[in-house]
This record gives structure tokens, C-alpha cells and sequence, in this order.
């Protein structure tokens, strides 16, 4: 009895969590179409290639996103 309720508790909830999911998705697609997500998905690429391989191995338009990240990260 107690197997059957805990596979039925873990059932209610994956169904919870793909509910959650799907009511998400839709917003999440929007916010990746806009210029601001796509910008960030840039600087976060080139950032994570700066750690794997260091500065010199970014090309040009990676090293200007690094910029522009770093440039963010200063305050007036």
C-alpha cells in the first residue's frame, strides 16, 4: 500500500511538473526571439569560450560580446 501511494504521489507530481512546463513554454520561446536574449545568449557563449580556451582564441565579433560583458559589469 505504501509503494502504490508513493508511485501515485510521484505520478501527481510529474504531471504537476509537465503542467508547469507547458504553461512556460510558449513565454520562453517569445523571450529567446527578442534581440536582448539573443545578445545575451551571445555574451554567454563567448564568456564561457574565454574560460575553456583564453582571450586569444576568441575571433573578433566573441571579443567584442566579452566587451560588452564586462562593460556591464562596471558601475559609474
Amino acid at each position: 500500500d505504501s509503494l502504490d501511494e508513493r508511485i501515485s504521489r510521484e505520478e501527481e507530481l510529474r504531471r504537476h511538473d509537465q503542467n508547469v512546463i507547458d504553461e512556460q513554454e510558449p513565454e520562453q520561446r517569445q523571450r529567446q526571439n527578442t534581440p536582448e536574449m539573443q545578445a545575451e545568449e551571445r555574451r554567454a557563449a563567448a564568456f564561457d569560450r574565454l574560460l575553456r580556451h583564453g582571450f586569444g582564441e576568441l575571433t573578433a565579433e566573441e571579443r567584442q560580446a566579452v566587451k560588452e560583458l564586462r562593460a556591464q559589469g562596471t558601475t559609474p
